[in-house]
């Protein structure tokens, strides 16, 4: 179900909202700022993205934004909707909260909406594929500030999703490679270590995410499999305004069906296309600064979907991404940006993506 909830996010929100669901971050400055008084407190940008496989969607994202108290980072509440030319939709209900001085984080995400897949090669393995799903999807998390940069706290999720071929081919190739209805229901840990200085826009700082869902029939859902996932992100800043961000992170999974498999987690491929048991990936991510509204980037990385350890060895499991584009900072005060990317992958994969927010 988490790669559900990645595909999903990937492409109605962008990886901005994708990054709350794996990592509640921290702003670790918040300092008195005169402009916070002038800023509006409402968010509206645009989304939108395109490639040859799913076509082109687009939407928005509405958010209000609020201080619960002067040391919490700002805390989002919003709606985001997509739709896109081959009758997909998406709305995206989402809160997340920092209140307590930042001793205690929130997040909740309600996700409705029906997703329309047409895939040349799925899982790898030579197959067209065209399905639609319908998903309502749950999940909340919560963590507690234990001491200075450390957070540890627990999580749930809960979808109820419905898959059916939009031919006799497909109807009968879905039933084979396990892509049926399902239920599932997990929980899980939440460990977090944050240096980051700024919650949107960082420029110095680490963090290290580290969580499980542990899904079982026990608690309600259709299977019993586990999931876990390590992230590592690093960002510098390089000639005094530039930033240059890494990552390097992981998703392993035991026991799971087609639907609780692993998915890349890089821009320029479809999301739920390609799928393993596990996923590990690593890039890095230039934000460069014109001026204090404008920027670009550029980007590239490499990520391996893989069953044994012995499988990177084999190139067919690799996938390379680069992108470039352009940074429009559309909350200065808060440092929200919006960006427009252009990423292209292997195998005539690409794809064009705005998104309110950075990739991590």
């Amino acid at each position: 179900m988490q790669a559900m909830i990645k595909t999903i996010l990937y492409r109605a929100l962008g990886f901005s909202l994708l990054s709350f669901t794996t990592s509640l971050t921290a702003q670790t400055t918040d300092s008195p700022n005169p402009e916070k008084a002038e800023q509006s407190p409402w968010l509206f940008a645009p989304v939108a993205t395109s490639d040859p496989k799913v076509g082109t969607s687009a939407g928005f994202v509405a958010g209000y934004l609020t201080h619960f108290d002067k040391q919490s980072p700002v805390s989002t509440f919003g709606n985001a909707s997509t739709y896109s030319e081959t009758d997909s939709w998406y709305s995206v209900f989402f809160a997340n909260t920092y209140f307590g001085e930042d001793k205690h984080r929130l997040f909740g995400l309600y996700i409705d909406g029906k997703l329309r897949n047409d895939f040349d090669d799925f899982a790898n393995a030579g197959i067209p594929l065209q399905t639609s799903n319908t998903f309502d999807i749950y999940m909340l998390r919560y963590q507690y500030q234990l001491w200075e940069n450390w957070f540890i706290g627990g999580q749930a999720a809960a979808s109820d999703i419905g898959v059916s071929g939009d031919n006799a081919y497909s109807s009968i190739v879905a039933q084979l490679v396990g892509l049926t209805d399902t239920k599932a229901v997990g929980m899980g840990l939440a460990i977090l270590y944050d240096t980051r200085d700024n919650q949107n826009s960082p420029a110095t700082g680490t963090t290290f995410d580290i969580n499980n869902f542990a899904y079982r029939q026990s608690f309600g859902g259709e299977s019993s499999f586990d999931s876990y996932t390590v992230k590592y992100h690093r960002y510098t800043t390089i000639f005094d305004k530039h930033v240059l961000a890494a990552r390097l992170s992981g998703r392993f999974s035991n026991n799971a069906e087609t639907g609780g498999l692993s998915s890349l987690d890089l821009r320029g491929y479809v999301g739920g296309e390609y799928l393993a048991e596990h996923m590990t990936v690593a890039e890095v991510d230039g934000r460069f600064q014109i001026n204090k509204t404008w920027g670009y980037s550029a980007s590239a990385g490499m990520a391996c979907l893989y069953n044994n350890t012995g499988d990177c060895g084999n190139y067919d499991n690799w996938y390379p991404s680069a992108s470039v584009g352009l940074i429009y900072t559309i909350k200065p005060v808060d440092k929200i940006v919006l960006r427009a990317q252009y990423a292209v992958g292997k195998d005539n994969n690409d794809g064009f993506y705005l998104n309110v927010g950075h990739p991590f």
